[in-house]
């Protein structure tokens, strides 16, 4: 579940941040000259893979801060026998080299590889628990990813990996990898479309993926963490802090071309990376999480060549529209390595990627004593702000260049947004400008105690305090674009004189200082002295000074969790007198993970027991956040996982006592105590034989695209039906794991829906039930179907648009385009409380009809409630599977309307319902 911390941003035009505080009257300013940015400026630019040996900072290499690894989860995951042993060697031997050079990496854990090293990354603990399928395209094994099994070991895994990764500065982004292909949350051409020849669909349900999602955002609070796609399982990242990465950036294919980033405004394809945020309405993502990703290979010898524009000869789409509009922070970019050291498209390019920080101006008094106030004016011109809560240090050198003293400062980096955007088209904006105004120059403001700085001339210095640099002396800073930049890190303001400061009476101690800690923070506050006037206070943690403020509160950013910290606060005056230290107050962070366990399963009871089977169920167990699933025993031994309150132990041997206990987990991986036992004692051993033959197979409905087929399960199930294949023409087409019984001789409602087909064309369907061993039955009697002839528009049928002025949408469903669609719009985001109502939907007479809607469905299928004139239906509508909300469909039902207006409403009380264009009736 989302942080209560986050907020997403909405989409459209985003508001602007509150305006920052105005550099102070009473000090001087001083301008500060700007000039070009480092191109290796930390966690942004260009990313290379990660080469064991490689000298990275070499004159002839291209700069940059950052590389690229992928883990096999079976390196971490090395203990046959038990999944939560983890070795972390791999992934430390990666991270203290790459850190070694000064970069941070950015990385993935993935499952299965074509053609890497290894290939399968499938954990051998996982073996006897997950099921696996042969992927024959890329010659990889697929692990089936709805196993609860494998979602309740992926989940401590990310626990696991949070706990001991979660905020290290080595790392500079993690991608939620782990489903699909490289990790990349995609297995084409296993998704289940026709289009895509046919093949089954190997990826997760969308509410499988979204908990794997869900463990990543919960237990990660302070490394930015990237999905693939916006509607990566059903838009999960949308409400977490969770951003994106486009491993296709900016290129062009297809005939004609069409771009795979920028959105359809801007010539982009229905599947373009910006047009699904479009669709999503997560544009303005980038102000909350970053976008990294990868240019596509085959373009990175020539990607930036043509920067700002691209080259259709190059397959290269407008890479300053791509950089700005996705708001990219990194990218990966192997081709970068061929790149001379300075290449003016590339260049231009890198420094536009993520943050640009200038330092407009520096504010301070040109003599000063005994204290003083220091502020500095900073606009970022990139595209992205900085992710991190770097905080700043001030610092005075000397005419030798000598720093002689550093104060550390609330002032956080993090903070100072880009001070302009590009619109997309698709918000309108009037005037069609190419930027609008979004931050602002960001000014900070401090007080510093001078006590003990020798009277003479110096400079003022700042720098961005770089974590990386506790664990690597050659961590690269980060560089402002000015003239007075040193390569250090510290950026020149301008000089002063520190004048000696007569003594005076310091400040009585600080008092009731207060702590609390969330999962990466610590809050402070305190009340100022009575005694004395205090002009600034000094944060001390575990005895050493952090930060200097000048209010009576402070946040410690960049904490480790379940960390405890000691802090005081010493006052002081305008002429450096200093206070005694405040009591230390103590406070710690927190684990940042929800740690109440599920109610213990109650009841559990066994039946149905045979000779090498037995059924288990128990009563549901309870949990603040909701229970995710039960783990069930055999003999205090793990053998299984479900999300439903009931199980079938199919591996027994026959004439054997068993004992079987049950454990609820939540979505946080907090796990019950164990049920009360219950023992069994199987039969006579059972030869294993397939299930008999499904019957009475028939097709309850047609559409113009597609076909629902229905069935009655076999009364001979042998030891228990798994599912069906279904066969179109002789040809496997799909499998249901439906295997509900038909009541009273009759097929239940549709058990597999068949999409992708040509209108008015006429197929053979046979079904196969299998069991758990693989053992399969004959086909079923032969049936036909025939999708409807399409003719919209004919005889005396009326259409009625979804996005008509005379029709009610309520509960968020809104009006959107869809180039495919009748008038070009059609009404998305029906369900979850939002509806659609068809009003004045007229006919002469009483009696039935058949409704044709049109409907918009990218995923593999949902279901909306019609209701005609107050009385529900609830039907299922099939989804191209693909993510292309551009490819309208129909669906076909019978409704029994009155004679003169009818109203037709679409609704889905517990998920989204199709998009809808229109309908005929």
């Amino acid at each position: 579940m989302a942080s209560p911390a986050f907020s997403p941003v909405p989409a459209g035009v985003p508001a602007r941040p509150e305006p920052p505080a105005v550099p102070d009257p009473a000090l001087t300013a001083h301008a500060l000259a700007s000039a070009p940015g480092a191109l290796d400026n930390p966690d942004k630019g260009l990313v290379t893979y990660f080469a064991a040996g490689s000298d990275e900072n070499s004159s002839s290499v291209y700069p940059h801060s950052m590389q690229w690894s992928y883990f096999a989860l079976s390196q971490v995951m090395t203990d046959a026998n038990n999944c939560q042993a983890y070795d972390w060697s791999a992934v430390d031997s990666v991270l203290n080299e790459v850190a070694s050079y000064g970069n941070t990496a950015a990385i993935r854990f993935y499952l299965e590889y074509p053609g890497g090293s290894p290939a399968d990354g499938i954990p051998a603990c996982f073996s006897g628990h997950v099921s696996t399928r042969a992927d024959s395209y890329w010659n990889t094994t697929s692990p089936d990813y709805d196993s609860p099994f494998l979602i309740n070991e992926i989940g401590d895994f990310v626990a696991a990996l949070a706990a001991r990764y979660d905020g290290d500065p080595r790392i500079g982004f993690i991608q939620a990898g782990l489903v699909g292909l490289w990790g990349e949350n995609h297995t084409w051409p296993y998704n289940g479309d026709p289009a895509s020849g046919g093949y089954p669909n190997y990826m997760p349900t969308n509410a499988d993926f979204a908990k794997i999602v869900d463990d990543f955002a919960k237990d990660f609070h302070r490394t930015q963490l990237e999905v693939r796609y916006p509607y990566t399982a059903g838009g999960a990242a949308s409400g977490l802090s969770v951003g994106y990465h486009d491993d296709s950036f900016c290129a062009l294919e297809g005939s004609p071309l069409q771009g795979v980033t920028l959105p359809e405004s801007l010539g982009g394809a229905s599947y373009a990376q910006l047009q699904l945020a479009l669709n999503q309405g997560v544009e303005n993502k980038w102000i909350t999480d970053a976008m990294g990703g990868e240019v596509y290979p085959p373009i990175q010898s020539s990607a930036f060549a043509d920067y700002p524009n691209g080259s259709t000869a190059n397959d290269v789409d407008n890479m300053q529209a791509c950089i700005n509009l996705t708001h990219a922070t990194w990218m990966l970019d192997q081709g970068s390595q061929s790149t001379s050291s300075s290449d003016s498209g590339t260049d231009a390019a890198v420094e536009k990627m993520g943050y640009n920080f200038t330092a407009n101006n520096a504010y301070f008094k040109p003599a000063v004593s005994g204290s003083a106030e220091v502020g500095v004016q900073i606009t970022n011109n990139g595209v992205a702000p900085f992710y991190y809560p770097w905080t700043m240090s001030l610092g005075l050198e000397n005419s030798s260049g000598q720093l002689v003293r550093t104060w550390g400062s609330p002032w956080n980096i993090s903070t100072v947004m880009p001070v302009s955007v590009q619109p997309f088209p698709d918000w309108k904006v009037s005037g069609d400008p190419s930027s609008i105004p979004y931050g602002y120059p960001q000014y900070f403001q401090t007080e510093v105690n001078l006590s003990g700085v020798p009277a003479g001339g110096y400079t003022w210095v700042l720098k961005v305090d770089n974590p990386l640099s506790a664990d690597s002396s050659a961590a690269k800073p980060l560089l402002f674009s000015n003239a007075t930049q040193n390569a250090d890190g510290w950026l020149g303001l301008g000089s002063v004189t520190v004048d000696a400061a007569a003594a005076g009476t310091a400040p009585s101690a600080p008092t009731g200082v207060t702590a609390s800690g969330t999962a990466s923070t610590i809050d402070l506050s305190w009340s100022a002295p009575t005694g004395g006037t205090p002009v600034g206070y000094e944060i001390l943690r575990d005895g050493t000074a952090i930060a200097t403020t000048s209010s009576t509160s402070y946040t410690d950013p960049w904490l480790p969790t379940n960390s405890a910290h000691s802090y005081t606060v010493e006052a002081f005056d305008a002429s450096g007198d200093t206070s005694a230290a405040s009591t230390a107050v103590s406070a710690s962070t927190t684990s940042g993970v929800e740690a109440t366990a599920p109610s213990t399963p109650g009841n559990v009871t066994a039946s149905n027991v045979t000779g090498d089977s037995a059924s288990l169920s128990w009563t549901q167990s309870s949990d603040d956040t909701g229970v995710a699933g039960y783990d069930i025993y055999r003999d205090g031994r793990f053998i299984g996982s479900t999300t439903s309150t009931a199980y079938t132990d199919i591996e027994l041997t026959g004439d054997t006592s068993y004992q079987y206990t049950v454990k609820a987990f939540d979505p946080a991986g907090n796990v019950s105590a164990s049920s009360s036992p219950v023992s069994i004692t199987t039969g006579a051993s059972e030869s294993a034989s397939p299930p008999g033959v499904p019957t009475g197979l028939t097709s309850p409905s047609q559409a113009g695209s597609a076909i629902d087929l229905s069935w009655i399960a076999p009364t001979d199930t042998g030891i228990g039906v798994a599912g069906y294949d279904i066969y179109r023409d002789g040809t496997l087409v799909g499998t249901s794991t439906a295997t509900e019984q038909g009541t009273g001789g009759s097929p239940t409602p549709t058990l597999y829906t068949d999409t992708g087909l040509a209108s008015g064309t006429t197929y053979t369907y046979t079904a196969k039930a299998f069991d758990a061993a693989g053992d399969t039955s004959s086909a079923s009697t032969s049936i036909t179907a025939t999708t409807v002839a399409l003719s919209a528009g004919s005889g005396s049928a009326t259409a009625y648009e979804a996005d008509s002025s005379a029709n009610s949408l309520a509960g968020g469903a809104v009006v959107q385009s869809c180039s495919a669609c009748l008038d070009g719009k059609d009404v998305g985001y029906i369900g979850e409380g939002g509806t659609l109502t068809f009003t004045g939907v007229t006919e002469p007479s009483a009696g039935s009809y058949t409704l044709t809607v049109y409907y918009v469905d990218g995923d593999s299928g949902r279901s909306a409630v019609i209701s005609v004139n107050g009385t529900p239906t609830t039907v299922s509508f099939a989804g191209t599977g693909d993510s292309n909300w551009d490819s309208v469909q129909e669906r076909t039902v019978t409704v029994s309307l009155n004679a003169g207006s009818n109203t037709i409403e679409f609704s889905n009380p517990g998920a989204y319902a199709p998009d809808i264009d229109h309908i005929l009736v």
